[in-house]
């Protein structure tokens, strides 16, 4: 299973029962509303939360989980306080040297990328996530919450269990976000079950420092940002990511990688060059079809009967690959873009379209 990440969570491949339990030792937990419709029962229902204080700190934290993965942009803005700090992506509750800040407009940013399509390999949007126990504490017009959150995806058959700390501030009678820090506790897949904890980061960055003392080829490099993504070590990984898309022997998919790891450190104009070099190299490699088989009109011709879910025959026009940012990319048809197709796990499809979204050439490639 692949292990991917979410705008707040860590999505790392884990019994299905233990993630829709999640345990709340050592919180006062609210009683969720067990009559609410599925998943909306999973998670705890402010109402039900006698003190007003403590109840109107829970359902502002509640609506910013929500927006960060389920909202329409612009949706989050409201939600932060004015000069917060945002949400921080971290391995455990305590400040670490891989935590990831990322400023209430990043984070919106990288919500918008998801909705244009801009961000092809992310996971779809949940069937729903919140606070599942919180404990408050309020004092005067500041607040902080500790808690659990619940992500339930695909009717319950993956779910990913983080912890929070959460501090607000009331402004004119409502409570703003300054910051949310989360951190991943369990993953549950099926039946399998991922916990995180000091020892397993250990073995994670323990490898980490066997791949990099050994080096290697550009296959090396990109097992390398991989494992550091996944180990939560994301600047690391822009980093390593922005190496690969630079090497001569790069493909398509290496400046598209790049270019989302460096959009997920904020880092805009790192994430524009990579994605114009994405655009260049698949201009390329449609030229290169151009001169190999030209088709009537001067544009190639690629013979696609070998995977009968998609057109027999199509022409390739270089031309018709638009240039610029990670707007062109999307994953099901975007007008003059291109898109990607994971057949497997092990090789791709990639798709040119026209600007009228037709598909104007195809190629495979492994990974």
């Amino acid at each position: 299973m692949l292990r991917r990440f979410v705008l707040f969570a860590v999505l790392v491949v884990a019994p299905v029962g233990a993630a829709a339990q999640p345990r709340c030792d050592g919180y006062a937990p609210a009683t969720s509303d067990g009559g609410a419709p599925w998943p909306s029962s999973l998670f705890l229902a402010p109402e039900t939360i006698a003190a007003a204080d403590e109840r109107a700190v829970v359902s502002a934290t509640q609506r910013l989980l929500q927006a960060i993965e389920l909202g329409a942009p612009g949706a989050q803005i409201p939600l932060w306080d004015t000069g917060a700090t945002g949400l921080v992506l971290a391995r455990e509750p305590s400040p670490g040297p891989y935590d990831l800040v990322r400023s209430p407009e990043t984070v919106q940013a990288l919500r918008r990328a998801v909705l244009e399509g801009r961000r092809w390999n992310e996971p779809d949007d949940p069937d729903g996530v919140g606070l599942v126990c919180a404990r408050v504490r309020v004092r005067g017009d500041e607040a902080h919450l500790d808690g659990r959150t619940l992500r339930v995806s695909f009717s319950g058959e993956e779910n990913m269990e983080h912890g929070v700390r959460v501090e607000l501030r009331r402004v004119a009678g409502t409570w703003r976000v300054r910051s949310l820090r989360s951190w991943p506790e369990r993953y549950a897949y099926y039946e399998e079950l991922d916990e995180y904890s000091a020892s397993s980061w250990g073995r994670y960055d323990r490898a980490i420092a066997r791949q990099r003392a050994r080096g290697g080829s550009l296959d090396a490099r990109r097992r390398l940002r991989a494992n550091l993504y996944m180990a939560m070590r994301f600047r690391e990984a822009a980093e390593e990511a922005a190496a690969a898309c630079a090497d001569p022997r790069a493909g398509v998919d290496d400046c598209l990688y790049a270019t989302m790891r460096s959009a997920d450190v904020g880092d805009a104009a790192a994430a524009q060059a990579h994605a114009e070099r994405a655009s260049a190299l698949l201009r390329a490699q449609l030229s290169w079809y151009a001169a190999e088989t030209p088709c009537p009109d001067g544009t190639s011709l690629l013979d696609l009967r070998d995977d009968p879910r998609e057109r027999e025959i199509t022409c390739a026009d270089p031309a018709g690959v638009a240039t610029g940012p990670a707007t062109t990319f999307h994953p099901s048809g975007h007008p003059s873009g291109v898109g990607r197709y994971e057949n497997d796990s092990r090789s791709g499809l990639w798709l040119a379209l026209n600007e009228r979204g037709d598909v104007v050439s195809m190629s495979f490639e492994g990974r």
